[in-house]
């Protein structure tokens, strides 16, 4: 889910993906978004003789997205930057584990190995996806987990922390 633009690196998880499917033959992957990169993404599905199993649906509503969100097993990302993985905290949301690129706002939104996974490099991503649609055991725990995760993010979150920071800050400046 998200923009369809560079930094997101869609193709090199289109490629992740095709390498999971050899392991997986019933994986189905979604891309959902809108952007300028498109038809290269599209044109990497085809080559890779994708278009059956991988879909870009374009944009979808609320409703369609948070089903989407609530029917995967895992959610991904290959982005080389992010201000904040909102997808991937969206996802969490509805139990669904990340497994994503280890980048500041991935790691916001995902605590490696106890709500997703992070890789440091794109070439991780398919032994990250195998590692949690392989094993029920630990896609269950991440799911779960995901959910705590989530429920952590919260606007009032967001201001008590920002609060204890700047008093902590007026407390140190305060001081002789």
């Amino acid at each position: 889910m998200g923009r369809l633009v560079p930094v997101k690196r869609h193709h090199l998880l289109v490629d992740a993906l095709a390498e999971v499917r050899e392991r997986f033959p019933d994986l189905r992957a979604v891309i959902v978004g809108e952007g300028y990169e498109r038809d290269r993404i599209e044109a990497r599905v085809r080559e890779l003789d994708a278009e059956e199993w991988c879909s870009l649906p374009g944009y979808l509503p609320d409703d369609q997205l948070v089903d989407l969100y609530r029917r995967a097993w895992v959610v991904a990302s290959a982005s080389a930057h992010e201000g904040w993985g909102m997808t991937l905290t969206e996802a969490a949301a509805c139990g669904t584990p990340a497994v994503a690129t280890r980048i500041p706002g991935h790691e916001d939104a995902v605590r490696d190995g106890w709500s997703g996974l992070l890789v440091d490099d794109p070439r991780g991503l398919a032994p990250a996806l195998t590692a949690v649609l392989g094993d029920g055991g630990l896609r269950a725990r991440l799911a779960r987990n995901a959910l705590s995760r989530a429920s952590e993010l919260t606007w009032a979150a967001t201001a008590r922390g920002t609060l204890e920071v700047l008093a902590a800050e007026a407390i140190r400046l305060r001081r002789p």
